[in-house]
């Protein structure tokens, strides 16, 4: 009876290893993040954008680090690229405001990861920031 007990014990821990391996240990999908969200022509602050790999639950994949490239494909004249890294990449806007398209590959993602930013022109940030009444 003993012998079943831990056949029975090791089958239930060989599974839910399974089971945390692919719910929990897997990346699904990503979230990008940018810091600051809104983006201004000429900005002094460098814009962070950041790639996060998320598992099925929809928290971050622990032990998992994502191991990628980032290749501007439309708005190159728009920003500064200043710093690179696997998960991330620091930019300054430049001088021209406008869409800013940005893919993201790596080898344990099926499709790469397109990153959609736009930056704005000073006149939209005022518009932005005022108040209209209306009687």
């Amino acid at each position: 009876m003993l012998k079943y007990k831990i056949i029975a014990s090791l089958v239930a821990i060989v599974v839910l290893a399974v089971v945390a391996e692919k719910i929990v240990f897997t990346t699904s999908t990503v979230a990008i993040r940018s810091d600051p969200k809104k983006i201004f022509v000429n900005s002094s602050s460098p814009v962070k954008v950041t790639v996060v790999p998320l598992n099925r639950l929809g928290f971050n994949v622990p032990f998992d680090r994502l191991n990628g490239k980032f290749v501007v494909r439309d708005g190159v004249d728009k920003i500064r690229v200043e710093k690179v890294m696997n998960n991330g990449l620091v930019f300054a806007p430049g001088h021209i405001a406008g869409r800013v398209v940005i893919l993201y590959y790596a080898a344990n993602l099926a499709f790469p990861v397109e990153i959609v930013l736009r930056i704005e022109s000073a006149a939209v940030a005022s518009a932005d920031s005022t108040s209209f009444s209306h009687s």
